[in-house]
């Protein structure tokens, strides 16, 4: 696993302890495998269904703090710091200040 550090999501654990994002993206593919291939039996379909669902979430809120970070950077220039993002970044977009 590799160290990274960040905020950490209400419902998931710190980032420095999260599964990578590719482990977590391999686990939702061997899930989806596992339903596609029609032989598990409806509890164990919807079991895994809604595991496949929170890694899917999970997958889709650390690549949107991605893209927020993405655009922090883009939009601080050659000034760009790596940071944790508040929310108070977002608020108002066209204060450059």
């Amino acid at each position: 696993m590799t160290p990274r550090s960040g905020s950490s999501s209400a419902s998931g654990p710190p980032a420095d302890l999260a599964p990578a994002f590719e482990d977590t993206l391999a686990e939702l593919e061997s899930i989806v495998d596992r339903l596609e291939g029609g032989e598990l039996a409806l509890e164990e379909a919807l079991q895994a269904f809604e595991q496949g669902v929170g890694l899917a979430r999970a997958l889709a809120g650390r690549l949107s703090e991605a893209e927020q970070r993405v655009d922090v950077l883009l939009r601080d220039g050659d000034e760009a710091l790596l940071r944790p993002l508040a929310v108070q970044d977002f608020d108002d977009p066209g204060d450059d200040a």
